[in-house]
């Protein structure tokens, strides 16, 4: 047998993807059998070996793979020292198996010049199979990840207050178990399976999202990654159209973690049923049982490169029952996420604008009867975006462009309350889901009560006595209004404009440096969806319709 030959028969019983090219890119009759099954074609000879991969790799390699090989068949440059720059080191392709499926298979190209003396004679390419070690790797360091977040989940569970795990136990046990039943639920003959499937998923989201809210406020957050992991599944799911029974199975190996770490908070009440306030020195046995407010203000803050310093005002005078500490919990984890992630400016932002670093976020409790209270939350942010809402309204073909221009604002916050609808373009595990708003204002009307915002004022006027009595009318219960500026004339108006971003503002038209006209002029150009209520002495007609006409609303 010649050494052609020789070499022909050690390649063909090779079990490996093996071939050489030469300097033309044309692949020598010498290749192994596996290579012309992976590459899908019995003979390989004479074919040029990019036209081989193309439909294997992604077209943006080829640049950079025609390149490299021209390289590898240049003799001035060191082998050992060009392999770092190997395009094809780790690249998913769709692999036909020996039974004729298709699938995807992570390769590494090797490839090794052939040199005779001096001379480089081809190059030889060998194709390895690296997804069975890529996969061990990846589960490798997923499970440190997991024994990680397990200890900082266990750690978190050490330094939550007993009474407060106790009650995440018993509402995390309680919604998982309804979701379990809900995945467990029979179809019923004679439905839309599609959409009955589809119900389900929704019902599930709700549970899971309110589930990973409460799991953030407390700071378990190998918790909440995994309900953020199921709630992210269920979302894909329903947007299917074609949805089946069986799409639902992968997310009960979700659910069994979730109850996993439930049974681990349980297992450590228990060991810990102990009188807590006992075992503690008295000056350390009084503790706020809504801290885990502000520790969720802090961490969504952190996590999006924010400051936010929260209070709550009321908390401690108010006589909660378990409904009523349930609702008021799960609403103020839903807007502190909103105000976070949609309100508070970056740093660098606040400061542009004359803003102190940190945002600011105020939650009060009033007790107004023996049965009903007023919870209220401002932040000073920058406020509702209504062109955002507008925008994303008709993105999601909800409104044409030239009928959404004639909505009132109070029209376009109502949209923020449609399920799955969101201002913020990409979505973190604290927001943009479209979830939260919906949820909360359905539970806040089945407890007979109501949801409302409040409009951000500025008052302009060059007499202090009738910007205070503006003020304290604004400031009379169930007002829709905030006072968050007042300026003496148009040159402060104007200053504060930016600062403040109000909704609405009342305008005196007779002062110094910049009246009230020009002023109005300004303040509609730099923002045209302010609303201007004109609050003057004068009675000139005349003067009213042009105020009007610069872009007032309204003349009292």
């Amino acid at each position: 047998m010649d050494e052609w030959a020789e070499t022909q028969s050690l390649l063909s019983s090779l079990d490996e993807a093996v071939l050489i090219i030469d300097k033309s890119q044309r692949v020598d009759p010498r290749h192994s059998l596996k290579a012309a099954h992976w590459l899908n074609k019995e003979n390989l000879a004479g074919e040029k070996f990019y036209s081989l991969i193309a439909p294997l790799i992604p077209p943006e390699k080829a640049p950079a793979v025609n390149k490299y090989i021209d390289i590898l068949f240049d003799a001035s440059k060191v082998e050992k020292l060009i392999g770092s720059l190997n395009p094809l080191k780790s690249v998913r392709c769709q692999i036909e198996t020996l039974n004729g499926k298709i699938e995807s298979r992570q390769l590494h190209f090797e490839f090794n010049r052939l040199m005779q003396g001096n001379d480089i004679t081809g190059v030889k390419i060998t194709l390895h199979d690296v997804t069975q070690t890529l996969e061990q790797a990846k589960a490798l360091e997923e499970s440190k990840i997991e024994g990680e977040q397990q200890l900082s989940l266990f750690n978190a569970l050490l330094s939550t207050e007993p009474d407060t795990l106790q009650s995440f136990a018993t509402s995390c046990r309680a919604s998982l178990n309804r979701i379990n039943q809900i995945l467990k639920s029979p179809l019923h003959h004679g439905v839309d399976q599609t959409e009955t499937l589809r119900t389900k998923g929704e019902v599930m989201l709700v549970e899971m999202h309110r589930l990973k809210g409460d799991a953030s406020a407390l700071e378990f957050k190998a918790f909440a990654k995994q309900a953020h992991l199921f709630e992210f599944g269920i979302k894909d799911l329903i947007k299917k159209p074609d949805l089946q029974g069986d799409d639902f199975l992968p997310l009960t190996m979700q659910l069994d973690k979730l109850l996993a770490y439930t049974d681990a908070v349980e297992q450590l009440i228990q060991r810990l049923a102990i009188d807590p306030a006992s075992e503690k020195p008295e000056d350390e046995r009084p503790h706020d049982p809504w801290q885990h407010l502000r520790t969720l203000a802090h961490t969504i803050a952190q996590d999006e490169g924010k400051q936010v310093i929260l209070t709550t005002t009321g908390f401690k005078e108010f006589p909660f029952s378990d409904d009523n500490r349930t609702l008021i919990n799960d609403i103020a984890i839903q807007m502190i996420r909103n105000a976070v992630s949609h309100g508070i400016e970056l740093p660098k932002d606040r400061n542009s604008v004359g803003k102190p670093a940190h945002g600011r976020i105020d939650i009060g409790l009033t007790q107004l009867s023996d049965a009903t209270f007023e919870l209220n939350i401002r932040d000073d942010g920058t406020g509702i975006d209504f062109a955002s809402i507008r925008e994303k309204a008709i993105s999601n073909g909800w409104v044409l462009p030239e009928r959404i221009g004639h909505w009132s604002n109070r029209k376009l916050f109502n949209l923020l309350f449609k399920p799955e609808f969101s201002t913020k373009g990409d979505t973190s595990e604290h927001a943009g889901q479209g979830v939260g708003l919906n949820v909360i204002r359905d539970r806040v009307k089945a407890a007979a009560g109501t949801f409302g915002h409040f409009m951000r004022l500025m008052i302009v006027d060059d007499s202090r006595i009738i910007r205070s009595k503006i003020e304290r009318i604004q400031r009379w219960e169930g007002s829709p209004f905030e006072v968050v500026a007042t300026a003496s004339n148009g040159v402060e108006a104007l200053q504060l404009l930016t600062a403040h971003d109000p909704d609405v503002v009342t305008m005196d038209l007779t002062m110094p440096e910049l009246d009230g006209i020009a002023c109005i002029e300004a303040l509609i150009g730099l923002k045209p969806s302010l609303r201007i209520l004109v609050v003057s002495a004068i009675s000139d007609e005349e003067t009213g319709i042009d105020a009007l006409l610069k872009g007032a609303q309204g003349f009292l």
